[in-house]
């Protein structure tokens, strides 16, 4: 697929986070030499399969976002790696924190398909629960799994991989896969190092709040040297998700031809934070990690 017909359909992904009065990307600016990737740094790194105990997955996209031309899945594989049963059960969410209404389909006989959340299933050591959403509807939210087991640490963890699969509406044909690192939703404080040039890459992140209660996030934007370029405050409602494009989000001025270094601190007084970036580049391996400070 061609770079620029993707960014027009991430653009209208994220574009249904402004219908529901959120801030998006300005399509003009990020698509430009855009090769999509979706890249997460909390926890050990490895790609998007890592152990964690009650994981969240950032980002899920499923449906067309180009008028029917190619369509989005989400894929989860929730694998139990301890030495004893895992017992895990999620919840989905829409980007407002109201219930993801698409309809998910797994693996398990006892459970062929499910809506909004599934409840407690045990994952016998080495097994495997599948879960796929592939509807024709666009959709953009956010998933939490939730795992228990006779002892939490070290017993019952569970490995998770999920990926945004893009195939052909029409011959199912697979354009592209793009991970999404499912990490435990411990973070109150995270990086992201930035490296943007005017003419062709740049980054935007989300951000998930996995709390009952309002997270008050400030974020300090700096140049490679240390110093301040700007700071700037929001407040993430429960359950909500929320998008920015960097320039945007600093409301930033032209910056410089050439490579820019930046970097981004979010402190927050929620513990419970969640984040995922997506970048442009040279080609879809770039990475933009979000690294957990706390």
């Amino acid at each position: 697929m061609k770079a620029g017909k993707f960014a027009r359909i991430v653009v209208l992904a994220v574009g249904m986070l402004a219908a529901m009065g959120l801030y998006v990307w300005k399509a003009t600016e990020w698509s430009r030499g855009f090769q999509p990737f979706l890249v997460h740094g909390q926890g050990s790194p490895g790609g998007p399969h890592e152990t964690f105990i009650d994981p969240i997955i950032p980002t899920i996209m499923v449906g067309s976002f180009d008028g029917g031309a190619t369509k989005f899945a989400t894929v989860i594989q929730i694998t139990s790696t301890g030495s004893t049963t895992a017992f895990v059960s999620g919840t989905f969410f829409n980007s407002d924190g109201t219930a993801f209404p698409a309809t998910f389909r797994t693996n398990q006989s006892g459970l062929p398909t499910f809506n909004v959340t599934f409840q407690t299933l045990s994952l016998p050591v080495g097994s495997t629960l599948a879960i796929v959403a592939d509807q024709d509807v666009p959709l953009l939210g956010w998933g939490s799994i939730s795992v228990s087991s006779n002892s939490r640490m070290g017993t019952g963890n569970v490995a998770v991989t999920t990926f945004l699969e893009n195939r052909n509406a029409v011959t199912g044909e697979v354009k592209f896969r793009l991970p999404v690192d499912s990490t435990s939703a411990g973070m109150a404080s995270f990086l992201l190092q930035r490296f943007s040039d005017p003419a062709s890459t740049d980054v935007g992140f989300f951000i998930v709040n996995n709390s009952s209660t309002t997270a008050d996030i400030t974020a300090t934007f700096r140049k490679a040297d240390g110093m301040i370029i700007a700071t700037r405050s929001l407040q993430l409602r429960p359950f909500n998700q929320i998008a920015y494009f960097v320039p945007d989000f600093f409301s930033l001025p032209p910056e410089s031809p050439g490579r820019n270094y930046t970097n981004i601190v979010f402190d927050s007084n929620s513990t419970l934070l969640s984040a995922v970036a997506l970048g442009s580049g040279a080609g879809p391996y770039v990475t933009y990690p979000v690294v957990r400070l706390r």
